[in-house]
């Protein structure tokens, strides 16, 4: 709750097998911001640039392949990898998720389940 007074959710966007991502809206005074997690090529999809150390920098195709190598290392792994972005956007939809800053990859362990 104390994460989110001052940035309260205002809308959702369901993950879907389709879309593969989900996206939580939250108001922040009078501006909207989109947090996404999901399929790295999907958040990647919606991405225009890329968080460092030195701020954000344009998503070229040179970067969002040096991402894509890394998701591939981390799932010969055998990770699971969440993709994470967010961005100030004009609405709540699906539409409306665009020129996002890609954050990083997320790798997961997550190890069959024992049967009961």
């Amino acid at each position: 709750p104390r994460l989110t007074a001052n940035r309260p959710k205002v809308s959702e966007l369901p993950f879907s097998s389709e879309r593969k991502l989900m996206a939580s809206f939250h108001r922040i005074g009078e501006t909207t911001v989109a947090y996404v997690k999901g399929a790295p090529r999907a958040v990647l999809a919606v991405s225009g640039k890329a968080a460092g150390p030195d701020g954000a920098r344009t998503l070229d195709e040179t970067a969002r392949g040096e991402i894509l190598e890394a998701n591939n290392r981390m799932a010969r792994d055998g990770l699971r990898i969440l993709a994470v972005a967010s961005g100030t956007v004009s609405g709540t939809s699906e539409s409306s998720l665009a020129d996002l800053t890609f954050h990083g990859l997320l790798g997961l362990e997550d190890p069959p389940a024992e049967k009961s």
